[in-house]
């Protein structure tokens, strides 16, 4: 429904590279824009980069959905019609992502791991910044990564099992890449990936984007709001 994969196959196959290209070209040039700009990334208030960042994620927000607006109106009228059925049979494959994901951090924990760089991350900028980290994780992050990792890589790949695996696998590769190399590495990939390989699958499974974005929606929401609990109250 929201990609045909047998009419106009090429047109979707160059949106989809051409969101992957955005995704990562802002990604790793919104620093340079700074520079450019005459800004010393050194000495500039961290409140200021914080907001800057958000910018900078609203715009790339706004591009993606210019470029992929017939898609996304085709999903919202998809999801009008069917979202008590996508939520009900779809929700197993979500707890099945959550089940394997805790599982894979107890077991790090026993092992003697702690938190990967990017949970730490995260958590230092939403006690630092709550209502800018807040926005970003729940709202902007689920819409952004769904359209790259599960729109644009399900444009590219035709094939089912392939598309699930390379989308959910890169998904949770890019959470834990600044990690090294040890023992434990292939349980942080696995806690990062459970849930991008159910999101794939719900991709798959109804062809519509708005599903898997709105069960990313929902699982940020849950984490922020057990951070938000644990800053009130520890």
């Amino acid at each position: 429904m929201i990609i045909n994969q047998k009419e106009n196959r090429w047109k979707y196959i160059f949106k989809g590279l051409g969101v992957i290209f955005l995704y990562f070209f802002i990604s790793f040039t919104k620093n340079i824009l700074l520079t450019l700009l005459g800004i010393d990334l050194e000495n500039i208030k961290e409140i200021t980069y914080r907001i800057y960042s958000l910018i900078i994620e609203i715009i790339m927000f706004l591009i993606i959905y210019l470029i992929y607006e017939s898609e996304f109106n085709e999903a919202i009228d998809d999801i009008k019609k069917n979202h008590e059925k996508y939520f009900k049979e779809n929700l197993k494959y979500y707890i099945i992502g959550i089940i394997v994901m805790f599982g894979s951090n107890i077991i790090i924990n026993l092992l003697g791991g702690g938190l990967s760089a990017n949970e730490g991350s995260v958590r230092n900028e939403f006690y630092s910044y709550p209502i800018t980290t807040y926005i970003s994780a729940v709202f902007l992050a689920p819409i952004i990564e769904e359209s790259v990792f599960r729109l644009s890589f399900n444009a590219i790949f035709k094939n089912k099992t392939l598309f699930i695996i390379f989308s959910g696998l890169t998904f949770g590769y890019l959470h834990v890449i600044s990690m090294p190399l040890n023992i434990l590495f292939p349980l942080y990939l696995l806690s990062y990936s459970s849930c991008g390989l159910a999101f794939a699958y719900m991709m798959k499974k109804t062809n519509n984007i708005l599903v898997p974005a709105g069960f990313h929606l929902m699982h940020n929401g849950i984490m922020m709001s057990m951070q938000i609990f644990l800053l009130i109250f520890s």
